[in-house]
């Protein structure tokens, strides 16, 4: 669900930008038994540090929209994919060195998914579950990386229309300590594509979105219970974003009336039903793209100036919403009003797509204090799609010898 968007709210002084840390690993191309229950999820510990002596890299998952259904990894300077997993909807942990996917066998249906993880300091690979007559519908970490949401739907439809919700989706919750699996909510007749898993509220978040934009954003306690609930509205469209600690949740709007356009953000708590702020882009120009800084509760806001010519600049909007914004990159003229963001994990760059009258989109490797940029390395096919990790030169191989 690539269109998602989440209006973030900018709570107290932004937090200072965490290294990468390394999480140990589940054992090894192994399977977790897992074991349904209906007791809310106990907090678990974060996952140890340990230190490694491999060479820390910067990573991206490439883009690749509609079947053959893969997820593909390239380093940020080295286009080529180092691997090629097969599967969809890939989801980075909090501390950007484990992916979980679903996987899907070749040849298989999309009823028999299997939820699993992979070590991208070692490329050792976990089997979760498998699904049984059920749609995977997305994954996100808890945010101290201890626990997985995810959701499954019904292949069946719920009523008529242009377009219908499912029959029912299943929100489930995995313990790494336990291995376990615990049924949270279904939903009849509805969707929930997961946002995050705040441990400290014990509150998961999740929104409805189809034809037409968010329909509803959902937060659950670990018990089941409602923790209140967002209808979507005109400044309320799209899903953009979530705070790595999955305190807030970053949405943007677009709209026209009387022959002006209108766009900015919104952003609401990810633990309750509370608005946080909302900053409209100025006139003259036109936001395209929104992302969380990540570590931090700022926003990076990649708009269209404009202007003879338009061009594309890109500005970190701070999470007070009276403090000015700050211009951190200008860019090439923009003959289209569209454009891409990708925040890196480190928080230190972004990757700004532009695209050109001819030939394809440029990406730029953006320096989020200097302001300079780079142009980033495409090769054949590797747009990047997001999210960013962190990889070692072990993990490479291992993932490239299993391609």
């Amino acid at each position: 669900m690539r269109r998602l968007l989440v209006f973030a709210v900018v709570l107290g002084a932004c937090v200072a930008t965490p290294a990468a840390s390394r999480a140990p690993s589940s054992t090894p191309s192994s399977t977790v038994t897992a074991t349904a229950t209906a007791t809310a999820a106990a907090a678990s510990p974060s996952p140890s540090p340990t230190a490694s002596p491999q060479r820390t890299r910067l990573g991206l998952v490439i883009a690749d929209p509609g079947p053959p259904f893969v997820v593909r990894l390239r380093t940020e300077d080295e286009p080529t994919p180092f691997a090629t997993l097969s599967g969809t909807g890939a989801a980075v942990s909090p501390d950007g060195v484990r992916l979980a996917y679903w996987h899907r066998d070749a040849g298989a249906s999309d009823r028999q998914d299997a939820l699993r993880v992979v070590d991208l300091f070692t490329g050792n690979e976990t089997e979760i579950t498998k699904l049984a007559n059920e749609i995977p519908a997305g994954i996100a970490w808890r945010d101290d990386g201890g626990g997985l949401l995810f959701a499954s739907r019904s292949p069946s439809i719920s009523g008529g229309g242009a377009d219908p919700p499912p029959l029912y989706t299943a929100v489930r919750l995995f313990l790494f300590t336990s291995k376990e699996i615990r049924d949270l909510k279904r939903l009849e007749a509805a969707r929930f594509f997961p946002l995050g898993w705040n441990l400290a509220a014990h509150v998961v978040s999740g929104v409805d979105s189809g034809e037409g934009g968010i329909r509803r954003v959902y937060r659950f306690n670990e018990d089941g219970t409602s923790a209140g609930d967002t209808p979507g509205e005109s400044r309320f469209q799209e899903i953009a974003d979530v705070t790595r600690d999955a305190k807030e949740i970053l949405g943007r709007y677009a709209f026209f009336t009387g022959g002006k356009s209108f766009s900015g953000i919104r952003t609401v708590s990810a633990v309750d039903a509370r608005p946080i702020a909302e900053r409209e882009a100025a006139d003259g120009t036109f936001l395209l793209s929104a992302r969380f800084r990540p570590g931090t509760n700022d926003v990076l806001a990649l708009l269209r100036v404009t202007g003879d010519p338009s061009r594309y600049s890109l500005e970190l909007w701070p999470s007070s919403p009276s403090a000015a914004p700050r211009r951190v990159w200008t860019g090439p003229p923009s003959t289209y009003a569209s454009g891409d963001l990708i925040a890196r994990v480190d928080g230190k760059a972004a990757y700004v797509r532009v695209d050109v009258p001819a030939g394809p989109s440029l990406w730029h490797a953006v320096d989020l204090n200097a302001g300079t940029s780079t142009a980033l390395a495409m090769g054949s096919g590797a747009p990047p799609g997001g999210p960013s990790f962190f990889t070692t030169d072990e993990g490479i191989a291992k993932l490239k010898a299993l391609r």
